[in-house]
């Protein structure tokens, strides 16, 4: 099962959350995240177009965090609201995971520069 987690992220700034990855394997197999490639996309509804994309990096191997950031520019012109989000891991065999999913909320900033 995907684990689901909720974000806030406030529109017209800069956003970036580290994530630790998790992955069950089959006895004596090991996990390695330096070939494994990231992507990450947001919608309003999950058969919408994307609005955007995030950016997904590999912060340590050794320990399996991942960084999850959307840049101020990015949010700035998307109207407030709710939109649906996942992060899909793929393996160099082309083998895809959905390892996070959930609600995105564009939140209003009160203060304008």
């Amino acid at each position: 099962m995907t684990t689901q987690a909720n974000l806030y992220v406030n529109k017209g700034t800069d956003f970036a959350i580290d994530l630790e990855v998790s992955y069950s394997l089959n006895a004596g197999e090991s996990f390695v995240m330096s070939n494994k490639s990231f992507y990450s996309s947001f919608r309003k509804h999950h058969s919408s177009v994307v609005v955007a994309n995030a950016a997904v990096t590999i912060l340590s191997s050794a320990n399996n965090i991942i960084e999850f950031a959307i840049p101020g520019e990015t949010t700035e012109n998307i109207d407030a609201g709710n939109y649906v989000y996942d992060i899909i891991m793929v393996n160099p065999s082309g083998d895809k995971t959905k390892i996070l999913e959930g609600l995105l909320k564009i939140v209003p900033t009160v203060t304008q520069i």
